[in-house]
């Protein structure tokens, strides 16, 4: 049976004009760094829409966001709604110590699994081979990411077609994909 490093993010969501109102202040401590995403709306991706995942690893949250005033004004027609905050749980091993080795291992699978309208880097393309199996589980609100991704999923290990031919291992039915017998 595989191993896989297990890493929880507890996420609690803001109306993006509270935490301006806050002035981000109120995201200025010892305890604010983690993960962050960025909802609202896009011309062609429509309202209410992921737009960004970052990390705040040697920042906190507040510190980030003051950066982020160049996403708000873009030119491409968005309007920030609303914004998640990822809170890593003192879970398997994870503590204040080692925050920063996790949010940059977590962080890109988060990218890769979601493609955010707005994040340029970290979309394209496979996580390198995993030396590790990575498991990330989001609890709390969420906003619109998966409750669980892997690294395994957004890496390019099984999409080697020669060791897994997929369409050759697929069970299907009798009467087979397109509705034909087999054999028939």
């Amino acid at each position: 049976m595989a191993e896989f490093k297990i890493f929880h993010l507890y996420w609690k969501k803001y109306s993006w004009n509270e935490a301006v109102l806050k002035n981000f202040n109120d995201f200025d401590t010892d305890r604010d760094f983690g993960i962050y995403q960025i909802y609202g709306d896009h011309p062609v991706y429509g309202d209410d829409t992921l737009l960004y995942i970052g990390k705040a690893a040697t920042e906190t949250f507040a510190r980030r966001m003051k950066s982020h005033y160049d996403l708000d004004a873009c030119q491409v027609g968005e309007q920030f709604t609303r914004i998640h905050f990822g809170y890593f749980c003192e879970l398997d091993d994870i503590s204040q110590k080692n925050w920063e080795d996790a949010i940059s291992i977590v962080e890109p699978i988060l990218i890769k699994s979601h493609m955010p309208a707005l994040n340029g880097t970290d979309v394209k393309g496979f996580l390198e081979g995993p030396d590790t199996n990575i498991l990330v589980f989001n609890w709390g609100d969420k906003g619109k990411l998966s409750p669980e991704v892997s690294n395994l999923r957004c890496s390019g290990f099984y999409h080697d077609c020669e060791k897994y031919n997929f369409k050759e291992l697929i069970l299907r039915d009798e009467a087979g994909f397109n509705g034909e017998r087999n054999g028939a």
